[in-house]
């Protein structure tokens, strides 16, 4: 299976690298003098980039280089390996002769000023004369239809993305290559686990894939009006406006939706079914995001062609009512002028989203390196105002993507790859959880810290007859934990001691127990040292004990609070 796991990585990287369109093209004068006269009638040479190459050639040799770079990897491959390379050989050999990609006769790209600060970004991937060959191009691409989806979309999206996505080719092929590939291991490994997969979790992968026909959407909203306050591990939050989002998948059948209600009633979970015009639900219980006291409510919904997972109630009734407000939206009306109505893909990137990501990241990043943030935001000013409109549809010559942009293909090449495109709101989406891990990472390195100080106990019982220090200031005065930083919370701004005395002054983030205490004195469920209460949100503690291994809990144990309300009317 490991040899699997190689192989299809080595496929599924070919197949994003070669699917994976940019955005960028409607009709332009051909132009007569082209070494390439097809890319002439979508490219032009007027504009303020251009750059076309015939491909045709390198296509036609991949075969020869494949071999070539698996007769040079042969030579330093151990004998014991060269049965799992022929294997991998085999996948790349099949891939190149099914998925279509020696169908690729060319690729050019142009960019032409529009207006101020709109720039036409145009990429073209040629393929010969008649219905490209290949389970990429019938998987990935489609006859050009008009946006209906457009008209669902409200008007506080900030971010939508249309692709055509049609997984049965892939997946008919994949298990083609598979039974030939001569291994019966893996062969006899590959049905037994989609068989056991069907027995024991109802898991159909030939009617799934068989189920979605049409296109994959994402959807992503920001309502300026709702701010809410996100925690960012410092004292201020952070201020965002209220999100939602959709995954929307267009199916044939209520196939995957019957799966989704067998595995629901199956968990026994508190999901509830609500049919309500047209429209079929699961609606679980709202959660909150990040402390926030805002909360999504998660649910996955069919109507029409579409089976949609969506974190907003709101978001959901608009995608299902059809009559979303985008379309009203001066900004997107702009975007739209001189492009195709209809192909079989699009995205949409608003600036808003981009601000609005932007300026959230610089306050999270403000309140610990206030100059990392400050030269971050310098950075960014040139590209502020970053928006995307594109469009991807065939022609009778090849694969056309044309785009409306704030940047010119010249003029910052790079920025309009659609994964750097899609960075900035996905950022947005994930910062919730970005937060969330930050927080946790947080809370781990004070574990550490808790852990250091017990290995530097250690070594101070060692040298002290198993007793243990009067405070913490003796590990670093005997030189047993030197390092400041050890001693303090990484949630805490705390000033890093660098004397005991500093240390022993009130430059350190956890309280110590174990004064006049020695190793047998103290067991698996005695504290011996605690992080500073209110250090963490929500009343997370990280507790060091007598055995010296260390554990956080969510809120504070009976035992750790008593040793603290004692130690404060000694003090008292």
């Amino acid at each position: 299976m490991l040899t699997l796991s190689r192989s299809l990585f080595a496929v599924s990287l070919a197949l994003s690298v070669i699917s994976h369109g940019a955005p960028q093209l409607p009709e332009i004068a051909p132009d007569p003098e082209s070494r390439l006269p097809v890319m002439g009638k979508y490219l032009s040479q007027d504009g303020d980039f251009y750059v076309c190459l015939s491909t045709g050639q390198w296509a036609a040799n991949l075969d020869q280089a494949v071999a070539k770079a698996m007769d040079a990897v042969k030579v330093v491959v151990p004998e014991i390996e060269q049965e799992n390379l022929q294997l991998i050989s085999y996948f790349l050999t099949a891939f190149l002769r099914d998925s279509g990609v020696r169908e690729f006769a060319g690729v050019g790209a142009s960019s032409v000023t529009m207006a101020e600060n709109m720039h036409q970004n145009r990429l073209f991937l040629q393929h010969p004369v008649g219905p490209p060959k290949g389970f990429l191009w019938e998987a990935f691409t489609a006859e050009n239809r008009p946006f209906d989806w457009l008209q669902r979309l409200p008007a506080n999206t900030v971010y939508a993305r249309w692709a055509m996505v049609r997984p049965e080719p892939v997946w008919n092929w994949l298990k083609q290559v598979i039974d030939g590939c001569g291994r019966p291991d893996i062969v006899r490994g590959f049905h037994e686990g989609l068989e056991k997969g069907r027995k024991e979790e109802g898991v159909e992968l030939d009617r799934w894939f068989a189920s979605v026909t049409g296109g994959v959407g994402l959807v992503a909203t920001l309502d300026p009006k709702r701010m809410i306050q996100l925690p960012a591990g410092g004292d201020q939050p952070i201020a965002f406006p209220a999100f939602a989002g959709a995954l929307v998948v267009e199916v044939k059948d209520d196939t995957l939706f019957e799966f989704a209600e067998r595995m629901i009633k199956k968990e026994g979970g508190e999901a509830k079914r609500i049919d309500k015009d047209g429209v079929r639900s699961y609606v679980f219980p709202e959660v909150e995001v990040a402390e926030s006291e805002f909360f999504i409510q998660p649910s996955i919904s069919r109507f029409g062609p579409y089976l949609v997972l969506s974190s907003s109630h709101e978001l959901l009734a608009t995608l299902a009512a059809g009559k979303g407000g985008l379309s009203g939206v001066p900004h997107f009306q702009r975007c739209q002028q001189t492009m195709p109505k209809q192909g079989f893909g699009f995205s949409y990137l608003s600036p808003v989203a981009v601000e609005t990501v932007a300026n959230a990241l610089f306050a999270a990043l403000a309140t610990d390196e206030p100059e990392a943030a400050e030269m971050l935001r310098a950075a960014y000013r040139p590209f502020r105002g970053i928006y995307s409109w594109s469009v991807a549809l065939r022609t009778p010559d090849g694969v056309a993507y044309v785009a409306n942009q704030r940047f010119g293909t010249g003029q910052l090449f790079l920025s309009h790859h659609p994964t750097l495109q899609n960075t900035p709101i996905l950022a947005g989406l994930l910062l919730p959880a970005l937060t969330q891990a930050r927080g946790k990472a947080r809370r781990i390195s004070d574990l550490s810290n808790l852990k250091q100080i017990g290995v530097g106990l250690v070594l101070y019982t060692n040298d002290h007859g198993e007793t243990f220090p009067d405070d913490l200031g003796m590990l670093m005065a005997e030189g047993h934990l030197k390092h400041g930083r050890a001693y303090i919370c990484p949630n805490s701004k705390t000033v890093p001691p660098t004397t005991a005395e500093e240390l022993r002054a009130g430059r350190c983030d956890y309280l110590y127990f174990g004064k006049g205490q020695t190793m047998d004195d103290l067991g698996t469920e005695d504290p011996i040292a605690c992080t500073k209460p209110g250090l963490f949100r929500g009343g997370y503690i990280n507790v060091l004990y007598g055995d010296l291994h260390a554990q956080g809990f969510a809120k504070m144990p009976e035992n750790v609070k008593k040793l603290i309300e004692a130690a404060e009317q000694k003090q008292q």
